[in-house]
């Protein structure tokens, strides 16, 4: 997981979708 990826800061929604496509990816 790179955080300084990503253009804008993160935030609890990105990591909500994140946790969405974990689960998806499982």
């Amino acid at each position: 997981l790179s955080a300084g990826h990503e253009p804008r800061p993160y935030t609890a929604e990105r990591h909500q979708a994140w946790l969405k496509r974990r689960e998806i990816e499982r």
